[in-house]
């Protein structure tokens, strides 16, 4: 029988675990629960959008318990802001909106697609490439 011992290193932020603690290091620097990440897909060095809170319309206290009534469309409009300030990396939009807690309908494979596609074209454009080698 043989017997190995490790160090297993963990993420500070999402708990994930590497064997290796420069493994670790890029995870952590690029993970999407980390508020001041660096994004792998666009670049974006500055951490993540924090959004205000949702604006209170009316609070009243019935008994005991205060009663709250939250604005019905800060979560579009929180969503809309933060594709806005993503530019539409798929990374970045998934790092906001969880580190804003909400949860739109978002499809990270679609968004994915759609971001490669069409950074893809534009490389292109710019460069000249006629589409033969990998970009992105």
């Amino acid at each position: 029988m043989r017997v190995v011992k490790k160090n297993v290193y963990y993420c500070s932020f999402c708990n994930k675990y590497k064997l290796t603690s420069q493994a670790m290091k890029l995870h952590e620097e690029h993970c999407t629960a980390n508020h001041n990440r660096s994004c792998r897909l666009c670049g974006r060095q500055d951490g993540v959008l924090k959004v205000d809170p949702p604006a209170v319309v009316k609070k009243e206290t019935i008994g005991v318990f205060d009663h709250i009534e939250i604005e019905d469309k800060h979560e579009e409009d929180t969503y809309t802001k933060i594709r806005k300030w993503s530019g539409g990396c798929p990374a970045c939009i998934l790092a906001a909106i969880k580190l804003n807690g909400i949860w739109p309908d978002f499809d990270y494979i679609e968004e994915s697609k759609r971001y490669y596609a069409t950074n893809r074209r534009y490389a292109r454009e710019c460069e000249g490439d006629d589409g033969g080698g990998f970009l992105l």
